[in-house]
C-alpha cells in the first residue's frame, strides 16, 4: 500500500455529510531539515532547503571547530484568521504536512582540512547555500637542529 493509499482508504466508506477526516498514524518526517554535503577540490558545499525562511530567521556560527545552522522562528501557518478582511475565504486545516516548518538546530563538526575562518553563506528560493573552503595543505619545511 502506498502512502497516498494509505491516507485515503476508506476516504468515502459510509461517510455522509458532518464526518470527520481522520488520516491514519504514519511515522512523522524528522523535525531537522535535511542537508546535502559534497566535497569538490576547493571546499565542502552544504545544501539546505529552507522553504519560507529569511536570512534573518537563520543564524549560523562556528565554534571549537562545530558548525551549528539553526532558526528560532517557526514558518508561520497560511491560514485564515476569523479577523481576516475577506470573511468569504473559508478556513482552512491541514490533513498532512510533511514541509519542515519549526524552529531547529542542525550541528557538524568540521574536519581538519576544512577552513573555518572563511565560511561564506547564502539563501535563495529558500536554499540555504554554505561553502566551506578547504585548508591550503602546508608546504614540507626541513627543521634546523641546533646544537648544545
Amino acid at each position: 500500500m502506498t502512502l497516498f493509499d494509505a491516507l485515503f482508504d476508506g476516504l468515502n466508506d459510509g461517510c455522509t455529510s458532518g464526518c470527520s477526516l481522520a488520516l491514519p498514524a504514519l511515522e512523522a518526517p524528522a523535525r531537522v531539515p535535511a542537508v546535502d554535503i559534497r566535497r569538490t577540490d576547493k571546499a565542502y558545499l552544504l545544501e539546505m532547503e529552507l522553504p519560507g525562511k529569511t536570512q534573518d530567521d537563520i543564524t549560523i556560527t562556528v565554534k571549537e571547530g562545530v558548525l551549528t545552522i539553526a532558526s528560532a522562528k517557526a514558518v508561520k501557518d497560511a491560514k485564515t484568521s476569523e479577523t481576516d478582511s475577506n470573511a468569504e475565504k473559508p478556513k482552512e486545516t491541514y490533513l498532512l504536512r510533511e514541509r519542515y516548518s519549526t524552529a531547529f538546530e542542525r550541528s557538524f563538526r568540521l574536519s581538519d582540512t576544512a577552513d573555518g575562518e572563511n565560511i561564506t553563506a547564502s539563501l535563495k528560493n529558500g536554499l540555504l547555500e554554505v561553502t566551506i573552503p578547504l585548508k591550503e595543505k602546508a608546504a614540507e619545511r626541513k627543521i634546523t637542529i641546533e646544537a648544545a
